[in-house]
């Protein structure tokens, strides 16, 4: 009898994300999904949802660096 295990990174790329290591959670989700089309193995929606969340949090990030950015600078630029 042959036990089906879900891919490892898939869960690491979804647990990584909730945790809002979003770089990590990318990475693996990509690497997650390679291994996944290559082996068969199930964890495909759970390295998606890695990827989203992943993806969500480094847009985030991005958009409150702006905003810190643009904050900062902004008494320089009316002055």
């Amino acid at each position: 009898m042959r036990v089906v295990t879900t891919n490892a990174l898939a869960t690491t790329a979804l647990v990584t994300a909730l945790l809002g290591l979003s770089v990590v959670a990318v990475v693996c989700g990509h690497v997650a999904r390679r291994q996944i089309r290559r082996t068969g193995e199930p964890g495909d929606a759970q390295a998606v949802v890695g990827l989203v969340v992943g993806y969500l949090g480094l847009a985030a990030t991005a958009v409150g660096v702006a905003l810190v950015v643009g904050l900062v600078t902004l008494p320089f630029v009316t002055s």
